[in-house]
């Protein structure tokens, strides 16, 4: 199972509600991308929990438009919605069909290491493994639990220490190490309920978009004045 595959489009399939989509996301893919030497980074954009409330979760197709909004100038990365027509949205479920459906693409798996802790409970995880390239995103701290989990004993003959070594196999998994943000989209939306505005962690298209469409139950005038904040480390 280790037999190379150039030949195939690599992609990697990086899941998430994106609600809403923020830089960590974008560095994330980045990374992946880099890493692994592939060619596109597709964001699986997952379908609305009805028992959501609409105001805190906004519905797929705005969600699916700020991850464009987000992607845009960068060709390699493409949201896509593939489960909201699926019967099921368990992940061995959703590889297994994107690959029915694209014979001439590699697939790789992203995550976070928090998810390799808790992979073991998730459907048909073993297939995911023994089938699909993993890149597990870890944060400082994170690694080690990781390591110790039922799915990283399980895969241990499949581990590879360099990320770089990924490139032309089959599968197997690895970690790469990423910066720290400390940013998550649930914290963004209450800052911005708060009244903050320029939020740096989201690109600046992505707020517009936003609060033009009321998302989340936003305006464009916040009920407080929002401090002026800098976008310093937005990609360009």
């Amino acid at each position: 199972m280790t037999q190379t595959t150039e030949h195939k489009k690599q992609v990697a399939i990086f899941g998430g509600s994106f609600n809403p989509p923020h830089y960590g996301h974008f560095v994330a893919a980045f990374y992946a991308r880099h890493y692994l030497d592939l060619d596109e980074v597709w964001m699986l954009v997952t379908p609305q929990n009805p028992h959501k409330d609409p105001n805190s979760y906004a519905p797929l197709e705005d969600r699916m438009q700020l991850c464009r909004i987000m992607a845009d100038g960068h060709p390699w990365l493409i949201p896509i919605d593939i489960e909201k027509d699926m019967e099921t949205t368990e992940t061995a479920n959703t590889l297994r069909t994107l690959t029915a459906q694209n014979p001439d693409i590699e697939f790789t798996w992203v995550m976070g290491a928090d998810n390799l802790t808790n992979f073991h409970r998730w459907s048909n995880w073993e297939e995911i493994i023994e089938n699909y390239k993993m890149l597990i995103l870890s944060r400082p701290g994170e690694g080690d639990a990781a390591m110790q989990s039922p799915a990283a004993r399980y895969a241990r003959h499949l581990h590879v220490k360099d990320p770089l070594d990924m490139r032309g196999r089959e599968n197997g998994w690895t970690f790469v190490n990423v910066e720290k943000f400390d940013i998550s989209s649930s914290d963004i939306l209450r800052r911005m309920r708060a009244g903050e505005r320029n939020i740096k962690e989201l690109f600046e298209k992505v707020e517009k978009h936003m609060l033009e469409r009321g998302l989340f139950g936003l305006t464009e005038k916040p009920a407080t004045p929002p401090p002026q904040a800098s976008r310093s480390f937005d990609p360009k």
